[in-house]
């Protein structure tokens, strides 16, 4: 019986310590270039944008998300992440996989636009006209990368906001 008290008192220990841990990630700033449809796929609710940062995307922030808000909210938190509704989100790629050179520190994300009910566990994509609508009183949506980090063993990393100003995603979704 005191093995596995000590057992759990170690583990509630090691636990509430590791959600501590900051996750030493330069702060990284982020800027749009551009909001394209994604000519990698036939599927039509797909879209990429590109953009460079300050600092090379390693290990540690490949394979992110970017998350877009479509809301006003440009200094977004983890906590309005994760009770935001609708949103532009995807995966930011490896540059090996879709051979950028114009630029050093220049990405893609793949994204699409994503609503979902109950607090995420539902997640549909988002028809042109709920995207117009959506759009239709914003001028810029704002975008971090978004880092979770395994079983929140680190903070959650997020990076500065970029702005994508809306007439870009109109003119690329009215096509």
């Amino acid at each position: 019986m005191k093995t596995i008290n000590f057992i759990l008192i170690l583990l509630i220990l090691v636990f509430s310590i590791s959600c501590r841990l900051d996750n030493n990630i330069q702060e990284t700033k982020i800027h749009f270039l551009d909001f394209k449809k994604s000519p990698t796929t036939n599927r039509p609710d797909l879209y990429n944008i590109y953009f460079n940062t300050n600092i090379k995307l390693d290990s540690a922030l490949i394979n992110s998300l970017i998350y877009c808000p479509l809301n006003k909210n440009i200094n977004f938190t983890v906590e309005n992440l994760r009770k935001s509704n609708n949103a532009i989100s995807g995966f930011i790629l490896e540059n090996k996989k879709v051979n950028i050179t114009e630029k050093t520190n220049t990405y893609i994300a793949e994204v699409a636009f994503k609503t979902s009910k109950n607090q995420g566990s539902e997640t549909n994509f988002m028809e042109v006209k709920e995207i117009k609508k959506l759009l239709k009183n914003l001028t810029c949506v704002p975008c971090k990368i978004y880092k979770p980090f395994y079983l929140d063993s680190y903070k959650p990393y997020l990076s500065n906001p970029m702005c994508i100003p809306v007439k870009d995603i109109l003119k690329v979704i009215n096509e």
